[in-house]
């Protein structure tokens, strides 16, 4: 799998990682959703190739096998995104105290949403990305990211793309994190 395309990948699960607190945790809206989660669905919800496309496709298996790739972990299903009270963002590993640093994240809690600002440049050169609609329930966590623009390329794993779509796409995806 191309180093970008894992990358980009790697930055839509961060994305959900972000947000880990329930409705009635907005008290001091400082560090609301911290905490430490594994990747439970991951969904490639729109794709904009000049018209915008609902596609509803699965993806999880492919940001799992890019969290394994990018943490100290040996086993996917040991994939801990942490995102720690001092709004740093780590990649660990279940049972184990090797960590990987991936950058900082943000929260506007009364309007559900998270932002994720990676700082290093193996996991992420785009701009920051939000996740909206952010919602906390039976102990996961869904959102839905804001548009991201990737190469055509690294999805023809997942759709079908007709030749003459210009080079960079917009999707959008879902995720939805458990927390450990």
């Amino acid at each position: 799998m191309n180093n970008y395309f894992k990358l980009v990948m790697l930055t839509m699960v961060f994305g959900l990682f972000s947000a880990s607190c329930s409705e009635d945790d907005k008290g001091d809206n400082v560090a609301s959703y911290a905490g430490r989660y594994q990747l439970k669905k991951a969904t490639l919800k729109t794709i904009d190739i000049g018209i915008k496309m609902d596609v509803d496709k699965d993806i999880t298996p492919m940001i799992q096998d890019v969290l394994l790739n990018a943490s100290p972990c040996n086993d996917q299903l040991k994939t801990i995104i942490e995102l720690r009270a001092d709004q740093f963002i780590y990649l660990s590993c279940e049972d184990e105290e090797l960590i990987v640093k991936a950058g900082q994240w943000r929260e506007n809690v009364s309007d559900h949403q998270l932002t994720l600002i990676f700082e290093n440049a193996d996991i992420w050169e785009g701009e920051p990305i939000d996740l909206n609609d952010v919602t906390v329930k039976d102990n996961a966590i869904t959102g839905t990211s804001n548009s991201v623009s990737i190469e055509k390329k690294w999805l023809a794993n997942i759709i079908e793309i007709p030749a003459q779509v210009p080079d960079n796409i917009t999707v959008t995806f879902s995720l939805q994190m458990i927390a450990r």
